[in-house]
This record gives C-alpha cells, sequence and structure tokens, in this order.
C-alpha cells in the first residue's frame, strides 16, 4: 500500500516536462514581427558608409607600411649597413647631425624593436600624410652590453605617394 502513493508521486513529476518545446505557429509569429535589417537602408547613407570604410581601410595599410619601413630603417641601422638606412631619409640622406646620430655610431648590434601605433600629426587629413612613431629599442653588443633608448620618428608620405621617408628623429639611452 505505500508503495502505490510513491508510485503515482514518480509518475506525476515524470510526467511535467520543465523545456517545452513551443508551437510552431508561436515560431512564426515571433519571427514575423522582427525588423527588417538594413533593406530599407538608403543608397545615399551607403554610399558614405562604404567611402568611411575604404578611408579606414587606407589609414590602416598607409600606418602598417610606415611602421614596417621603420622597422627596416631601425634593422638597416642594426646591421651596420648605413646606405640603406640613409636612403629612408627625406631626400635620399639624413640631416648633416640626426638625432639618432648616437644609435648609428654604434655600428652593428642586435636590436629588440618595439613601436607604439603611430599618431597623425596632420588630424584634418584623411588619411594622414605625416605620422609620429614612438619607438623603445632593447640593444645588445657582441660583449653583451644591453642598452635601452627611448623616442620617436617622424615619417611622411614621399611625393608621388609611393611610400613613407623619415623627417626627423628623437632617439636618446634611458638609464634604469
Amino acid at each position: 500500500m505505500r508503495v502505490l502513493p510513491i508510485l503515482l508521486l514518480s509518475l506525476l513529476l515524470g510526467g511535467c516536462s520543465c523545456s517545452r518545446k513551443p508551437d510552431p505557429e508561436t515560431i512564426i509569429g515571433t519571427t514575423a514581427t522582427l525588423p527588417q535589417a538594413t533593406a530599407t537602408a538608403d543608397p545615399a547613407e551607403a554610399a558614405v558608409g562604404q567611402r568611411q570604410q575604404a578611408l579606414r581601410d587606407e589609414q590602416n595599410r598607409n600606418l602598417r607600411q610606415a611602421a614596417s619601413m621603420l622597422h627596416a630603417y631601425l634593422g638597416a641601422l642594426a646591421s651596420g649597413n648605413l646606405e640603406t638606412a640613409d636612403a629612408m631619409w627625406v631626400g635620399g640622406k639624413p640631416p648633416p647631425a640626426p638625432d639618432d646620430a648616437a644609435l648609428r655610431a654604434l655600428g652593428r648590434y642586435s636590436v629588440r624593436i618595439n613601436t607604439d601605433a603611430p599618431r597623425p600629426l596632420d588630424p584634418d587629413v584623411y588619411p594622414s600624410r605625416s605620422l609620429e612613431i614612438p619607438v623603445r629599442l632593447r640593444m645588445s653588443d657582441a660583449n653583451g652590453n644591453v642598452r635601452n633608448w627611448d623616442g620617436w620618428y617622424r615619417l611622411r608620405r614621399r611625393i608621388g605617394n609611393d611610400g613613407w621617408e623619415i623627417s626627423t628623429a628623437s632617439m636618446q639611452p634611458r638609464i634604469d
């Protein structure tokens, strides 16, 4: 006799389902009330959005090219290839007393280059034609001496828009 109430209680709880599936009519009714995506967007607004996206893409490409060129320059300095490094300055040669002259005088060394995001110097021009790139260098020479340098390089687009060139620099040794 005691088994009957337990069995009846088990059947009642087992038959209850907490994950009831909705009726198909309910699913159709809710999806029909969703607003349409941007199917009714104004073509002029869409064209403006596409143009803005194209400008952002071009700006990002330019920033990557500038950072890549600066890394190539610093790599050429580290390997002692001053001819290649000099060609990356405005006019194909550095100024008579460049602000990174101490770096240039070190000769060959191994270097770890860290750059921050390029900062446009002409925020009203899009895409930018001049940038400042903050740089941190960790250098070691053949004797194992480690030196840290901090500073920045300013780059500008070449005439004809075919790449970047260094216009000024400021690099100083950091004393830890």
